[in-house]
């Protein structure tokens, strides 16, 4: 297992680590600079704790300039794909061995009535999509386990018309105890070694300040709903 099969807990390793280098401090002002324009004074996502009070989804490069791009509608789509409903459903696909994208497969067809359905539009909306369950999976202590597993259909039940957007997809499996040891392996540095060590066992137990938000185990009672 290498670390870059990570996009973003390494880069978050290397970012707390080196809080208070000057290049650091400078990805850091760019990151809360698109925060504030992304999310204003609204309470920011993905924030790993107190001490750490970024949102460490922009971590990702990628995921960075989508967002403030807004290419492909990328923050309608992002705000979709990481509501607390959708990342459940996604966590119970894998739970159930299937690929994460096969719960958002019908459900993307439904918020997205016009979703582009041939050509290039199509592939880069597809590829989007899969990058941002990536990085959502990967928050929640999850990594690809295997590429290009097919995607079952559901039928409308009106028509019967199958409904599916995506034909394969990526199936995730939770972090081990074995993958951290595994990546440790590729990381030389002590101080890196032990926030990485930290990060993963906070994640890995949904103890993350945007983990407890999500409560993913919480059950609702009907008199809260």
């Amino acid at each position: 297992m290498k670390l870059d099969a990570l996009s973003i807990i390494y880069r978050a390793t290397k970012l707390f680590v080196d809080s208070n280098n000057e290049k650091t401090a400078g990805e850091m002002g760019l990151m809360n600079d698109l925060c504030a324009r992304l999310y204003g004074k609204d309470r920011i996502p993905f924030v790993f704790d107190d001490q750490h009070p970024i949102p460490i989804h922009l971590l990702s490069p990628r995921l960075r300039n989508l967002l403030e791009s807004d290419t492909h509608d990328s923050n309608r789509l992002w705000a979709f794909l990481c509501s607390r409903e959708n990342t459940i459903r996604m966590i119970t696909a894998t739970e159930m061995e299937k690929p994460a994208a096969e719960a958002m497969s019908y459900r993307l067809m439904a918020f997205y009535p016009e979703l582009p359905q041939a050509g290039d539009d199509y592939i880069q909306f597809k590829q989007v999509t899969g990058y941002m369950i990536k990085i959502i999976m990967e928050l929640h202590g999850y990594i690809v386990e295997q590429k290009r597993v097919k995607i079952s259909s559901h039928p409308n039940p009106d028509t019967q018309e199958s409904l599916k957007y995506f034909t394969t997809a990526s199936r995730y499996r939770k972090l081990t105890e074995n993958d951290v040891n595994d990546f440790l392996s590729d990381i030389i540095d002590p101080a890196e070694k032990e926030m990485f060590t930290l990060i993963m066992n906070r994640i890995r137990n949904g103890q993350t300040q945007y983990q407890k938000q999500y409560a993913v185990d919480k059950l609702t009672a009907v008199d809260e709903l």
